[in-house]
């Protein structure tokens, strides 16, 4: 890792991050060339069937991402020998934010996958700016990446 990177792991989280968001647009994308043309097929009974459950197993890992995150990322302020300092670990908030958006952009994945079995792109929308609306809060902070050195 170059040394610009690794003095500046914000910058690192913040390029990770557009790229993941950059993909749920690259996602929707795909789909569009691959529906434009082709007949719906959203009455089928593979995709009425895969919607709702896609929604739930969404819904679930939304659950998952909020409470990992808020439950983590306290845990990754570690103290330090000057009392009433406080330093992140960059290595630690950078994986949990990793495995956030990892979990976040996987939404977009639904959406792409019911959208090439329905061959129609307003039923697997909502995925994708659920996805795209998760990144967008779960963005890096600077305060995530702060370091108070001992």
């Amino acid at each position: 890792m170059p040394s610009a990177a690794r003095s500046n792991p914000l910058f690192v989280a913040r390029v990770v991050w557009a790229a993941l968001l950059a993909a749920v647009a690259v996602h929707y994308g795909i789909l569009l060339v691959l529906v434009r043309g082709g007949q719906p097929t959203s009455s089928s009974v593979l995709t009425s069937l895969l919607l709702p459950l896609l929604l739930v197993i969404a819904a679930l890992q939304s659950a998952i991402v909020w409470f990992v995150r808020r439950r983590f990322l306290a845990v990754a302020v570690e103290p330090v020998s000057i009392p009433g300092e406080q330093r992140t670990d960059p290595t630690r908030i950078f994986s949990l934010h990793v495995v956030c958006w990892g979990l976040a952009e996987a939404i977009a994945v639904f959406g792409l996958v019911l959208g090439i079995l329905a061959r129609d792109l307003d039923t697997p929308a909502v995925f994708f700016v659920w996805s795209a609306g998760m990144l967008l809060a779960l963005r890096p902070r600077a305060e995530h990446f702060h370091a108070v050195t001992p």
